[in-house]
């Protein structure tokens, strides 16, 4: 009943974290900052290549996708309960597959849980 939805996620082949050590900046900060600073961890993931929103030639393809990732942050936001937070013409990515131009909400890393909206900032900086 939801597959339809995987043609409007991005498709991640691999994903991986990169803590920063002892020795760089940001724990440097950390120990000046005696415990107030958050330290980070950089993510990166391996994905297929998408197309910007601005690749698009046609007023029909333009719309298409934009009705697409509306749908796509609709069903995000009713079933898993998740809200994007972030959707711009940057994350507004097209997918071709099979002769076809998808819509795809890309670019999830500041989205939260509805549940968890209350909570404010999830980063002290």
């Amino acid at each position: 009943e939801h597959g339809w939805v995987l043609d409007h996620l991005p498709h991640i082949y691999w994903s991986f974290d990169v803590p920063f050590h002892d020795c760089t900046p940001q724990a440097n900060l950390e120990k000046k900052l005696e415990g107030d600073y958050e330290m980070r961890i950089m993510r990166g993931s391996i994905q297929e290549e998408l197309y910007p929103i601005l690749t698009l030639k046609t007023a029909k393809g333009c719309a298409q996708v934009f009705y697409d990732v509306v749908q796509c942050h609709h069903w995000a936001w009713k079933y898993p309960r998740i809200l994007h937070c972030n959707i711009s013409h940057g994350n507004i990515m097209v997918r071709e597959k099979d002769g076809r131009k998808y819509g795809v909400l890309n670019d999830w890393d500041l989205a939260i849980f509805l549940n968890s909206q209350g909570d404010g900032p999830t980063s002290k900086f």
